[in-house]
C-alpha cells in the first residue's frame, strides 16, 4: 500500500561537496523522547559510560 505523503524541501545546498570532511549538525529523534543516546554537560563532554552497558 502505498501512501501519499507531502513533498519536502529540499535544504541541501546544490554547490556543496556534503562527501567533503567538515563540520555538520544533525539532528537525532528517539522514540518517546527518551534519553537512550547519552547527555552531554553545559562544557561539551559526555560522562563515561560502564563499559558493559548496553544503551
Amino acid at each position: 500500500m502505498k501512501r501519499n505523503l507531502p513533498q519536502r524541501k529540499r535544504i541541501r545546498l546544490k554547490e556543496y561537496d556534503y562527501s567533503q570532511e567538515g563540520y555538520y549538525f544533525i539532528t537525532i529523534c528517539t522514540k518517546d523522547r527518551k534519553e537512550i543516546l547519552g547527555k552531554i554537560d553545559c562544557r561539551g563532554r559526555r560522562p563515561r559510560r560502564p563499559a558493559n552497558e548496553i544503551i
